[in-house]
């Protein structure tokens, strides 16, 4: 019986761990068809996430049906994905300790979900959109173009509104997911979404309001000033030419644009001239063309409609500037174009030679021949307008949307392109201003920087004058700080030493760019910052048109729109160069101090119509502060001294957090 009982045992045991070896087995072949179901689903993910970053990117010859299909297919992968791990997802959570993958794992939910919200935005605009993706298309469209795309734009408004909402909750989600965490190929992916984000964000609000800007509920009539930032002013540059706009119900009427010169019209008063204008100038009455004094677009804008007004009974809407380089730009993704008149064909290459090419007189003209050309001088503006309106509605399928559509992003973002609307309560304001491509002088929480460039010499020296702005903050043991900026200007220019600030035109436009440089310099700070001292640049009788000298002493000027403004004046000669040197104390609030520590903010803005402007920010610590987070990156010559190094392409935004125990 004993011995019985001890085979029974034996068969009982065997027997399980056959059953348990079973089960193992079962398990494995269960989680080995779970890991192929994740990983060829993963690779179709991947292949249709490298498609639509080649789209992103404004590459590839992806047609509309490829776009859709494409965030279709991502959905459903995604969605696939969410089914095939829901079983063991809520385990992810506990499994961050795992080198190397723990982070991506313990946010594997959060990832999941914030992809699957934003393919689901993603399919909701491609669907409202579908139609004017293929539209654009069509080489053979019936009809006027911007009106079909009006009313393409209406149609999809309840889909737009939907990915809207979706695209909202994705934010949400993507802010729970902690960045430090997860590893550096998960963060890198996580980073290029955050690119996107805000930018699809854009995309959809545009798209709704796009409809109202152009005329789709009503006539609006806008006026375009051409500004020449070889001559640069303060909103970007010298409005040598104006033009109206106007849009009706999808159709665009008549574009003219004529000679700002020809808007004087000395029969109805003008109100008097900023004071500089007469200073410095001569200039007693305010006239249109030197409109653009403030550097807050929207106040500018509000003036020219003024001046406008006062020789032309026109109702305005609103208010766009562009500068050359705007123009540039956008010619590259249109060219090649053929202009009337122009003996090449025009590229962003070779627009802005061309442009300076038709601004130069006729050689060895006549009175009658010279006269000609003053009268139509600013026509190329016009000439070259419309062969941009031709290209895009005469063949709107043989244009590159996608690399028009970057292009017109790019200008905004850069300042080259600023907008004002008349109508304060239209929703598109407040877009505008989000984005700063209304050209506002910015809010800033702390410290904040814009150094403006006027030019009062009657010349288009800004076409090589080169600046470099060097910003310096140290900041004391007790919360203070006190601020040294230095301007460094450099006239590269070529000729005799004499400068002659009477108004007189030269042979072509080269020799209009190789003068003396005649600057009025304005720095605006925080409200509340007090100067301390500044560099004086005397100026002698005999340089001025007035023929007054000038002290040279820096003027505190009153506060414009929240921010302190220190200005000056100066003289470059040819071959030479110099710098303005401002130090002045921030007002308390520049540092902010909280329970964690303290908090330095910047944020720089570019003057609009200016190129890459080199900027070095240095900012120097209490002795024996620690350093906590730094944005961007940023090198030093010692652990309490930081120093970033960019480009003011656009408007840069600085952030230090830093530790340091007071005594």
């Amino acid at each position: 019986m004993v011995g019985l009982s001890k085979l029974t045992h034996k068969l009982k045991a065997w027997r399980w761990r056959h059953v348990i070896l079973l089960v193992a087995l079962l398990a494995l072949a269960y989680g080995g068809y779970k890991a192929y179901r994740v990983w060829a689903l993963a690779r179709s993910l991947q292949s249709r996430l490298n498609q639509l970053q080649v789209l992103a990117d404004g590459g590839g010859d992806l047609e509309p049906n490829d776009i859709g299909d494409s965030l279709r297919g991502a959905r459903a992968d995604l969605e696939a994905l969410r089914g095939e791990t829901a079983l063991f997802m809520p385990a992810t959570r506990y499994l961050g300790w795992l080198p190397g993958v723990g982070g991506d794992l313990q946010s594997a939910s959060a990832l999941l979900d914030v992809a699957i919200a934003v393919t689901e935005a993603g399919t909701m605009a491609f669907d409202g959109l579908e139609p004017l993706l293929t539209l654009l298309e069509d080489e053979n469209v019936e009809g006027e173009p911007l009106a079909l795309v009006l009313q393409t734009l209406s149609d999809a408004r309840p889909d737009l509104v939907a990915a809207q909402a979706r695209l909202a909750t994705a934010l949400e989600l993507r802010a729970e997911i902690d960045d430090d965490a997860l590893s550096a190929r998960t963060a890198d992916l996580l980073a290029r979404l955050d690119r996107y984000l805000p930018l699809i964000e854009t995309a959809l609000d545009g798209a709704q309001l796009l409809p109202d800007l152009l005329g789709g509920s009503g006539r609006r009539t806008y006026i375009l000033l051409a500004q020449n930032d070889d001559e640069l002013r303060a909103t970007g540059g010298f409005i040598s030419a104006v033009g109206a706009l106007t849009l009706d119900d999808g159709e665009i009427g008549e574009i003219t644009f004529e000679d700002s010169y020809a808007l004087d019209d000395f029969r109805n008063p003008y109100p008097d001239s900023p004071a500089p204008y007469l200073r410095y100038l001569g200039i007693d009455q305010w006239v249109f063309r030197d409109a653009n004094w403030s550097p807050d677009f929207p106040t500018s804008a509000r003036q020219a409609v003024a001046l406008y007004q006062i020789s032309r009974d026109l109702a305005v809407d609103g208010v766009l500037a562009v500068d050359q380089q705007a123009l540039q730009i956008a010619v590259a993704a249109l060219a090649p174009l053929e202009v009337e008149g122009w003996t090449e064909a025009v590229t962003g290459d070779n627009v802005v030679s061309l442009i300076r090419l038709a601004w130069s007189p006729p050689e060895e003209a006549s009175d009658a021949e010279f006269g000609e050309w003053w009268r139509e001088r600013k026509s190329f503006v016009g000439d070259l307008v419309g062969a941009m309106r031709a290209r895009v509605e005469g063949a709107p399928g043989q244009v590159d949307w996608v690399a028009l559509a970057k292009a017109v992003f790019q200008i905004l973002d850069e300042r080259h392109l600023q907008v004002w609307l008349a109508d304060a309560d239209s929703p598109a304001v407040d877009l505008l201003a989000e984005q700063g491509w209304d050209g506002a002088l910015r809010p800033a929480a702390s410290d904040y920087l814009l150094v403006v460039d006027t030019n009062m010499g009657f010349n288009k020296a800004n076409g090589l004058v080169q600046q470099s702005i060097d910003y310096q903050v140290l900041i004391d043991a007790d919360g203070t700080a006190e601020a040294t900026l230095t301007v460094r200007h450099v006239n590269p220019s070529v000729g005799e030493a004499v400068c002659d600030h009477r108004p007189h035109y030269g042979a072509d436009y080269e020799e209009m760019m190789n003068r003396c440089y005649w600057d009025y310099l304005r720095v605006y700070a925080p409200a509340g910052s007090q100067l301390q001292s500044a560099t004086v640049h005397p100026v002698e009788a005999d340089l001025l048109i007035s023929g007054q000298p000038q002290s040279g002493e820096v003027e505190v000027l009153p506060e414009e729109k929240g921010k302190a403004v220190f200005a000056s004046f100066f003289v470059l000669p040819r071959g030479q160069e110099t710098e303005t040197r401002f130090v002045y104390q921030l007002p308390p609030t520049a540092v902010e101090r909280h329970e964690q520590g303290w908090r330095y903010r910047l944020l720089v803005q570019k003057q609009a119509g200016t190129r890459a402007v080199p900027l070095r920010v240095s900012l120097v610590l209490p002795p024996g502060a620690r350093v906590e987070a730094v944005e961007p990156p940023a090198q030093g010559p010692e652990p309490d001294w930081l120093v970033f190094d960019a480009s003011l392409v656009t408007d840069q935004a600085f952030e230090v957090s830093f530790q340091y125990d007071r005594d």
